[in-house]
């Protein structure tokens, strides 16, 4: 698997018209389409795990700074980062679920025709997860960090009333 990964990543050559592109994409194995899915998932799932390692570590150092009496400035820094790994987990962890789905539901069945049907309409469905995820990587982005969350509320109401008086006016 390893080997295939490798030999994808340093083969890449660009086909010349789309027949070429879709037959190339039907000739490759599951492992050699989704090479840099499966990349991107595992690192994100090690620096997950890496992130909330970091966070449980930081809340320990807290709570022990809270009870021996520490400045408030190094509680505040702990505070912050706390919720910066937080952050950081719960978006790799994002990124790791949608390009693992990706790699899970793009599949090889293409023995009979009618199986090849359904791959293909599976894999039809696949491309819905690319705005799925940044739908969700915009909400998860701004409601994490309550200041620009508070900002955003602001600004869409400002340009809401806005809009209300450009068309009163007119």
């Amino acid at each position: 698997m390893l080997a295939e990964i490798l030999a994808f990543s340093f083969s890449l050559t660009l086909p010349t018209n789309l027949q070429a592109c879709q037959y190339s994409l039907l000739s490759q194995s599951n492992i050699q389409r989704n090479a840099w899915f499966v990349i991107i998932a595992v690192f994100s799932a090690a620096f997950s795990l890496l992130f909330k390692l970091l966070e449980l570590k930081n809340k320990r150092i807290e709570n022990h700074s809270v009870h021996n009496d520490y400045v408030f400035s190094c509680r505040y820094q702990l505070r912050e980062n706390i919720r910066t790994c937080r952050f950081a987990f719960s978006l790799l962890f994002l990124y790791f679920v949608f390009f693992f789905v990706f790699f899970v539901f793009d599949r090889n069945y293409e023995e009979k025709d009618e199986l090849r049907m359904i791959a293909a309409a599976r894999r039809e469905y696949l491309f819905l997860i690319f705005p799925m995820f940044s739908l969700i990587y915009s909400f998860h982005f701004l409601t994490a960090n309550n200041s620009l969350f508070e900002t955003a509320k602001k600004a869409l109401h400002l340009h809401y009333h806005e809009e209300n008086e450009r068309m009163i006016h007119s």
